[in-house]
């Protein structure tokens, strides 16, 4: 193509590069290097969006929509290194962010398809306390959403990326931009909060 010699990077050579060089040559209109970073983060995007949203279709939206921000070539849109995240951590910051609110508007359009569909408890991996949010006695899952509406916004993206997506605390920190302890704290009295809410509503079903 004219105007293009030097700007196309071999296919041998896309697995050598690391994420901060392919984006680099992507804003300079690498296409080449665009796809390799489409190969490498839609799976994860897809994984990331099916294990929240709990649909194979869903999930593939939600997913180019995250790509399609990732990737964005606008200026201020980019990914600048000299704020201090790697790329793969941005990339993450922007996947759970987006998977979130596709769902909060999936939830405006469908019937109430919402966080007790998509909770799961922690896996083996996961660094906070093995006892359950709640009993398996609990009579009624509308108590989780009833409960999970009285923690705050923070307290809510902190326990869905711990709980239903599945990031270790170190990884919302960065994300958040707080320290790791300062997550586990908070991860902790948002956990209480949803369990003495949880009692509360059985005592007041009869249900202790």
């Amino acid at each position: 193509m004219p105007g293009s010699k030097g700007c196309m990077t071999t296919i041998t050579s896309l697995t050598t590069l690391n994420d901060k060089q392919l984006i680099d040559a992507h804003y300079k209109g690498d296409a080449s290097a665009f796809d390799e970073l489409h190969r490498r983060y839609f799976s994860r995007s897809y994984r990331l969006s099916y294990k929240f949203l709990r649909n194979h279709h869903d999930a593939e939206d939600c997913s180019q929509e995250i790509l399609v921000k990732i990737f964005e070539t606008k200026v201020k849109n980019r990914y600048d290194p000299t704020k201090g995240a790697s790329f793969k951590t941005w990339a993450d910051r922007i996947a759970a962010n987006t998977v979130i609110n596709y769902h909060k508007k999936r939830k405006k359009s469908a019937r109430d398809t919402s966080f007790d569909e998509t909770y799961q408890a922690p896996d083996e991996n996961t660094s906070i306390s093995r006892e359950p949010i709640i009993d398996k006695s609990v009579p009624n899952k509308l108590m989780i959403l009833s409960c999970f509406e009285i923690i705050t916004e923070e307290e809510k993206f902190i326990v869905i990326l711990h709980i239903v997506i599945g990031f270790k605390q170190k990884e919302i920190a960065v994300i958040m931009g707080i320290s790791a302890p300062r997550v586990n704290q908070k991860l902790k009295r948002a956990l209480n909060k949803l369990k003495l809410c949880l009692v509360e509503q059985m005592k007041n079903q009869g249900g202790m």
